[in-house]
């Protein structure tokens, strides 16, 4: 585990084709995080979309130096409620050792920013119930709307 406790200057940037092996790790504790698993062959289309500037996914990294402190992705999509454009943010990932530096809330302000540019007109996210630090966190950003989500899995047979 890299020592991270000096970390006073970090920047966010979008993600270049040889950030690869280090967004991997992130996105893998991610996903552990979440208790979650994704097929390689989904986490290679992810990949491939964050580092395709025409694509609707983007995302950005937070570097110390070559250090890969967090990550956040998310997409640009048509909404029926709005004139112009809705921005996901999808993802949220601060390794452990950086959390409580501000990287959190620097990668939102530079997805907000890049959502602005796409002419999104709100951006939505959403958390579990039990992750009560990225909860501070967004509650300082932006209102709770009240909404829960449900899913219906497509791939069921009937």
């Amino acid at each position: 585990m890299t020592d991270l406790s000096r970390i006073r200057n970090f920047s966010v940037r979008s993600f270049k084709n040889g950030d690869y092996s280090n967004w991997k790790v992130l996105w893998d504790a991610y996903l552990i995080f979440y208790q979650s698993h994704v097929p390689d062959a989904v986490t290679q289309s992810t990949w491939q979309r964050l580092i395709n500037e025409d694509a609707n996914v983007f995302g950005f990294g937070a570097f110390d130096g070559k250090i890969l402190l967090g990550i956040v992705h998310g997409v640009i999509h048509r909404s029926t409620w709005l004139k112009e454009y809705d921005a996901y943010l999808e993802d949220l990932f601060v390794s452990e050792a950086a959390r409580g530096k501000g990287v959190g809330h620097a990668l939102i302000e530079q997805f907000t920013a890049e959502a602005r540019l796409r002419k999104a007109e709100r951006i939505y996210l959403l958390t579990h119930k039990n992750n009560l630090n990225a909860q501070a966190l967004y509650d300082k950003l932006g209102q709770q709307s009240g909404l829960i989500q449900y899913r219906i899995d497509t791939k069921q047979s009937a």
